[in-house]
Order: structure tokens, then sequence, then C-alpha cells
């Protein structure tokens, strides 16, 4: 999944400044086998944006505090890089706020990221799925991907 966003040259990638860093740290990691995951749905949610309530908040040092949970996460419990959507502020359109949804880079290994729990299906051993939990998550803003409120572009 973000070997294939990050391997485009879309008009999308024009939006992110840090394209061409995250392409170079990124891509040679996910050539060599690290595998990553996709965390857009949420527990008692599914997939509407509208009702997500993972977000991901500015700090003054340039990173986001990420928190929230992700469910069914393809890949996820055994993900090293993760491609994790939250709502970042709203941005004001015509004089009214606009919810943005905005997509991250996440990596397992950063304090705050748990494996809640992996979900067992019956004849479905190749894949993992599972409950992923974000705890303030110290993410670099050069960790977005494409621009802030793009999120639902990628997906």
């Amino acid at each position: 999944m973000l070997y294939h966003i990050l391997s485009q040259d879309r008009h999308q990638q024009q939006h992110n400044l840090y394209s061409s860093k995250q392409k170079k740290k990124y891509l040679p990691r996910l050539a060599k086998g690290a595998i990553s995951a996709f965390a857009l749905t949420e527990p008692d949610v599914g997939s509407d944006p509208a009702k997500m309530s993972t977000t991901a908040t500015p700090t003054d040092d340039g990173y986001y505090l990420l928190n929230g949970e992700k469910l069914w996460c393809t890949n996820g419990p055994v993900a090293d890089i993760l491609v994790v959507m939250a709502q970042t502020p709203p941005k004001m359109v015509e004089g009214r706020p606009k919810k943005q949804i905005t997509a991250f880079i996440v990596e397992k290994n950063m304090p705050g990221v748990e494996v809640v729990h992996r979900c067992q299906f019956m004849g479905l051993k190749g894949i993992q799925n599972g409950l992923l939990r974000f705890r303030n998550v110290k993410v670099p803003k050069e960790n977005i991907l494409w621009g802030l409120g793009l999120g639902l572009k990628l997906a």
C-alpha cells in the first residue's frame, strides 16, 4: 500500500513538500520487505470518515500527537510502517469549519503505538487483521502524505 502511494508521481504528490524525502526514507525499506498497513476503519464507526474519532493534534515543535484506535487493519499486527488516517484541525471555508482527514506515515516502533489484539478468522491464516491503538504518538509533520486534509483522496 505505502509502496504504491510513494512510487506514484501524480499531481497529489506535488501538494506534499516532503514526498521526495519520504520516498528516500521508506521506498528502500519497503523494497527490502518491510510490511505496510492501511488504518482507516475504527471500532463502532466503520470506515465512515464523518464519524472518525482518531485525531492528530499539531504541537509547537513540528509534530502531531496521534490518538485513537483502528480496527480491521490488514497486516496491522505485523506491519513495520502504517498509513493512518486521522482528523486534523478543521480549516475555515467561507466562514465555516471544514473537517479535514489527513494521512500520516506512522512507524510501529514509535512510542505509543500498540497492537491491542489480532482478530481471528476461521480459514484466514495468510494475513493478519487487528486492533491498533495510538496514544500520544509523536508523528513528525514530514510524515504527512499528500498534504493536510487530503487523506480521503489518498484512500
